[in-house]
């Protein structure tokens, strides 16, 4: 809380004197699980939560961004959050762009499996497919060329993830386990003690024709596929392993198709020891393809029909399972556009996995604007995902808790 209070006033102060633009977004949230008679476990909420971002530009090309996120649920006290999206200034001068502070990066192509967007952290008790990103801090130094870009970043923070809690019905473990604090581990073994760390990345944008292609190199802390190793206490820790992650996007829209295309290679560190024993995240590539095509209709709808895999290479099957929700997918969807003055839309998209017959994930979704400044979201999410082996992997662990939700958004 500290750091937000400190960040909000170096922003305010920063822009007292000059023009800024503001816009936020109350909403008011609720979602109800199906019954799962354990009475442990919360199977409905309702909250509120709030987005303020304040953006700043002078003629001398100094710029401010800043972004609060909050929620408060009266039915679990668990979901309460609060954190930094945006707070960083910048400067552009030429061709050469600087930033520092807290941002969000978004890296992905694919509509649901983002196997290269692993730079921020994330609060995990959100969307499934798509979860709130937490700022991370760095350091960024930009050049553009003239149809291509390369950008240097230096992240000195450690950031982890906001796992939901047991009582949470999107807790994210098999039943019985309880989370300790998270670690983060150094080549040599050792935890880091505080928050510090040096972690790098570069990547290199280009645009040929409608084709935009981008690859990255990254040394950090992955924060997206942690470790749980055993703690003295009963507990278990989610633990961040160093890696170096390679990869690449491309997208390319070919009249009314789109190709979108991800993937990288993960060269996790050698197997090390610890005073909690062994660790080891094991090395691996994974990729994403989609493809999208659209039609436009008389009466004024625009229907898109979304098709996207994914697969994890260099694993065998049980290694994969444990590794990631989505780890040998596919998923079918489709979207239709109502382009009405209410800005209607109906999303339905399935996602099955292709190594496991018996388990699928069903989504619906419906938004519209109400007026200028009200909006409503509403959907369902339906898992049927049942598991014979001893212990669930995957979205297995969500087998049954199927989740209905309708949000109503005031924008300012």
């Amino acid at each position: 809380m500290e750091k937000i209070i400190l960040m909000f006033a170096f922003i305010v102060s920063f822009t007292i004197f000059a023009e800024t633009s503001s816009r936020g977004e109350i909403r008011l949230e609720s979602r109800v699980f199906n019954d799962d008679e354990v009475d442990s476990t919360r199977d409905e909420g309702y909250g509120i939560a709030t987005s303020l971002e304040v953006k700043y530009e002078n003629q001398k090309n100094v710029t401010a961004n800043f972004q609060l996120f909050t929620r408060i649920d009266n039915k679990d006290d668990s979901r309460n959050t609060v954190f930094l999206q945006e707070a960083n200034v910048g400067y552009n001068f030429g061709n050469v762009e600087f930033k520092l502070g807290p941002q969000i990066i978004n890296w992905s192509a694919t509509e649901a499996f983002h196997p290269v967007d692993s730079v921020n952290s994330r609060n995990l008790d959100s969307d499934f497919e798509s979860s709130e990103k937490i700022g991370e801090t760095m350091i960024q130094l930009g050049y553009l060329f003239e149809e291509s870009s390369l950008t240097l970043y230096y992240f000195p923070l450690l950031e982890e993830n906001i796992f939901p809690a047991n009582s949470n019905r999107l807790f994210l473990f098999p039943n019985g386990l309880v989370l300790g604090e998270a670690l983060f581990l150094k080549e040599d073994g050792e935890f880091y003690d505080g928050n510090e760390a040096e972690q790098w990345g570069a990547r290199f944008d280009i645009s040929l024709g409608a084709l935009d292609l981008s690859i990255h190199s990254i040394s950090h802390i992955n924060r997206s596929k942690p470790v749980l190793i055993a703690g003295v206490s009963g507990n278990v820790h989610p633990t961040y392993i160093p890696v170096v992650q390679t990869g690449g996007t491309i997208q390319w829209p070919l009249e009314s198709w789109v190709i979108k295309v991800e993937g990288a290679y993960f060269d996790f560190q050698d197997k090390v020891s610890t005073i909690y024993g062994d660790v080891e995240q094991l090395r691996h590539g994974e990729a994403a393809v989609g493809l999208e095509y659209g039609w436009n209709h008389e009466n004024g709808w625009e229907t898109s029909v979304i098709l996207e895999a994914n697969g994890i290479t260099g694993l065998d099957k049980p290694q994969r399972q444990s590794l990631s929700a989505f780890q040998n997918d596919s998923l079918l969807g489709v979207r239709l556009a109502l382009n009405n003055e209410d800005s209607g839309e109906l999303l339905f998209t399935v996602i099955s996995d292709n190594e496991r017959s018996h388990e699928q994930m069903y989504n619906f979704k419906y938004s519209q604007r109400l007026t200028d400044v009200w909006s409503i979201k509403m959907g369902a999410r339906l898992v049927d995902a049942p598991y014979e082996e001893a212990v669930a992997t995957g979205i297995q662990v969500f087998h049954n808790d199927h989740q209905y939700y309708l949000n109503i958004s005031r924008f300012f």
